[in-house]
């Protein structure tokens, strides 16, 4: 027989709406947790792909580079490329090397490299540079001294080129 009945009545309705709060909040991190995981898989994937596709581009770009490089060295025709206003050489082929006497010009200006010529170059140099347009030499006696002191004259055409398309600095 039941003698006594306790009740006991508490209001838990602010209990409950903050537990069903907590518990959508809960459940909202977790989506967005899984929808972050999902989105960093994809851009770490993304990364990947981009990543091996730059690395294949330089690759391509240095064989291509190394490919006109050893198509100019080869070219029998004394070949230079002087680069900015002080007409830097940034590149020489054989043939300019061997017309040089093995001189050491890369890396120098035209005035310092080669000062016996600069009085006449020069303005040439400056001209092809600021005016885009092209200069052609035709038998032109240039004199080199040899390594011995000796003077070699030799007979030249001379094509002055701007390059465009590459900005250097």
């Amino acid at each position: 027989e039941v003698s006594h009945i306790i009740h006991h009545v508490e209001d838990v309705t602010e209990f409950a709406k903050m537990q069903k709060h907590i518990d959508q909040a809960e459940s909202e991190m977790i989506d967005r947790t899984l929808e972050m995981k999902i989105a960093n898989k994809r851009l770490h994937e993304s990364n990947e792909v981009h990543g091996r596709h730059v690395i294949d581009s330089i690759e391509e770009l240095n064989r291509k580079q190394e490919y006109f490089r050893s198509l100019l060295m080869a070219v029998p025709v004394p070949i230079s490329v002087m680069l900015g206003e002080q007409h830097v050489f940034l590149f020489e082929n054989y043939a300019h090397r061997e017309m040089m006497q093995e001189r050491a010009i890369l890396g120098r200006p035209y005035k310092e490299a080669l000062p016996e010529f600069a009085d006449w170059m020069l303005p040439l140099l400056d001209q092809v540079y600021h005016s885009g347009h092209p200069y052609y030499i035709d038998r032109r006696k240039l004199t080199f001294k040899k390594k011995n002191g000796h003077l070699l004259d030799f007979y030249f055409a001379l094509a002055l080129y701007r390059l465009f398309g590459v900005n250097w600095k």
